[in-house]
């Protein structure tokens, strides 16, 4: 009996060894087909043979990897990761868990990269876009950060940049940042701005810089290159470059289009044997210097001086020649990660205003956090921003000079008084090299530039000697005007308002040097007067201060007009 139960069992060992040798066959050769399906790129049946491997030997981790792989190459990902999960939850794999965890990682970055491009919208960016990592919280600093400065409540140039070549006169000055304002530059005047604005990933890690400009970055000098960067250090916007071209210096943008990577070139000169520059890169929002030069000639030794680095290295004039011929040494080799988009001038030639970027930033906050993020209030400028705008650039008026140059008109008098009572203040100003008083009057959203202080009476002659220009103020209605004093065969008075014009005059001799006859001596317009008529205009108006006099000192009143001004655009 007990010789009957061994065989028994000895059968059903093995019977069942031949079993599962039979199934580790057909599992082995399942997974073949499938591997040979998949790489014959016949993904249905690779999936049949993998999902029937793994009903076969569901323990086995094999089959699950192979339909994650044809999913994959199917670009179903979803259906990857579950044959992933499926195998985890089946055999607890290691190797398993560490794939599926990395695809995860990777489609939610993926998904992610989608989101924020989404968000993006029609920003202008330049760079990779699937690799921004723009953050609610930067891109709300910098919408912010646009916005005051189109409210003018921050200058539009800082004292703290980390490279600048603009005017120290200029640093503190307020602008509405998206309208044009006059600079002075190197050998000329320009109209330039910060109108229009760039998200540029200049460093390849995927934080986005600010690039406001003009509208061009590369051009002709004298306002062609007008720009600044700002940069995300700190939680917080940080002034990087501003440049302007007011210096023998310059600060170029300078990009690497094999890579995308951007630095900054600056050079500039001392004098014709006096030249430098320097290189930097930008990276973690912000720049760092990466090699400096300056080389010039000692003219009392004849020496020529190299200063690399802060390592100074003296030549003769026929070493350092001799070194200028020499070859270059190769740069050495480095990995190059192509870069496929558009160039930097390409993107920038798109641009787009500053309220677009704020309210592009402001939709892309609001979609990357659910609408949880506050949102920025760009408001239009009032009449009044736009009026004062509008009046300083007049103060930086240029003309030409008698030698053809450029220059800003030399105010003598300039000052922001309400002429007619209105509630709306107007722009006197009475430059001392042209002596023409303008009115400067503020409606229907334009400035009217309106002449005073030059003419006489029609019966005066052509030839016209002011000899002065007066701020008076009428005596019944308490208007404001110009009174204008000159002479040629008669002195003469003329009044000029907003709402209306008088003068009056009196002839000292007539035009052949004979005496006059009394009766003609008083002119009230173009008509004879008495005398008393003559002295009731005269005192009907009192003098309140000279606009430009040959007698009395003139109160410019220039910072005083300028301060009301920026004061008026910060809305105030």
């Amino acid at each position: 009996m007990k010789q009957l139960f061994s065989g028994v069992m000895a059968l059903l060992m093995i019977l069942t060894l031949t079993a599962c040798g039979g199934k580790a066959e057909t599992y082995d050769a399942q997974c073949a087909s499938g591997t040979q399906y998949l790489a014959d790129g016949n993904c249905e049946e690779a999936i049949l043979a993998f999902t029937a491997a793994i009903e076969t030997k569901p323990k086995r981790t094999e089959a699950y990897s192979g339909l994650a792989d044809t999913y994959i190459k199917m670009e179903e990902f979803d259906k990857a990761m579950e044959a992933l999960q499926q195998g985890v939850d089946a055999t607890g794999d290691e190797k398993l868990s560490v794939r599926l965890k990395e695809m995860k990682k990777t489609e939610d970055e993926k998904a992610e990269a989608l989101a924020v491009q989404k968000a993006l919208g029609d920003i202008p960016y330049y760079g990779d876009v699937s690799k921004c990592k723009l953050s609610v919280k930067q891109a709300n600093g910098y919408a912010q950060f646009l916005a005051d400065g189109i409210a003018g409540l921050i200058p539009v140039y800082g004292s703290d940049t980390v490279l600048s070549l603009v005017d120290e006169e200029q640093m503190e000055r307020t602008i509405l940042w998206d309208q044009p304002f006059v600079i002075q530059g190197y050998d000329a005047f320009y109209e330039t701005s910060r109108s229009y604005a760039v998200l540029c990933d200049l460093d390849g890690g995927g934080s986005p810089y600010l690039l406001l400009t003009n509208g061009s970055i590369w051009g002709e000098r004298n306002g062609g290159n007008s720009y600044s960067v700002f940069g995300w250090q700190d939680g917080a916007v940080t002034r990087l470059v501003e440049y302007e071209d007011v210096a023998r210096d310059y600060i170029d943008l300078d990009e690497d289009t094999e890579t995308g990577i951007v630095t900054l070139d600056r050079s500039g000169s001392g004098g014709a044997a006096d030249h430098g520059g320097s290189s930097y890169v930008f990276e973690h929002g912000t720049v760092r210097e990466t090699e400096s030069w300056h080389e010039y000639l000692d003219y009392e030794t004849e020496l020529m001086h190299v200063i690399e680095n802060d390592v100074e290295t003296v030549y003769t004039l026929d070493e350092f020649s001799a070194l200028q011929e020499a070859p270059s040494e190769p740069e050495p080799e480095r990995e190059i990660i192509p870069h496929d988009g558009p160039g930097l001038p390409e993107v920038v030639a798109q641009s787009c205003s500053l309220r677009e970027m704020v309210a592009g930033l402001n939709n892309y906050c609001a979609l990357r956090s659910s609408g949880n993020a506050p949102t920025v209030d760009c408001p239009p400028h009032t009449d009044r921003q736009q009026m004062a705008v509008a009046m300083e650039n007049k103060l930086d008026c240029v003309v030409t000079g008698d030698y053809g140059e450029d220059t800003l008109i030399n105010w003598g008098y300039t000052r922001l008084i309400d002429l007619n009572g209105d509630g709306v203040e107007e722009l006197v100003a009475c430059g001392v090299e042209h002596p023409t008083c303008k009115v400067y009057k503020w409606q229907n959203g334009n400035l009217t530039e309106l002449d005073f202080g030059w003419g006489a009476p029609a019966n005066t002659g052509d030839y016209t000697l002011v000899d002065e220009i007066t701020l008076v103020q009428a005596k019944d209605t308490g208007e404001y005007g110009i009174l204008t004093i000159g002479y040629t065969d008669m002195t003469f008075y003329l009044y000029g308002f907003l709402t209306h014009h008088e003068g009056v005059s009196m002839v000292d001799s007539d035009w052949d040097g004979e005496r006059i006859m009394q009766e003609e001596a008083y002119w009230h317009g173009e008509e004879p007067c008495t005398e008393a008529e003559y002295n009731r205009v005269n005192n009907a108006y009192k003098r309140v201060e000279p606009i430009s006099s040959y007698s009395q000192e003139v109160v410019p009143h220039l910072d005083e007009t300028r301060a009301a001004l920026q004061k008026m655009m910060r809305g105030k």
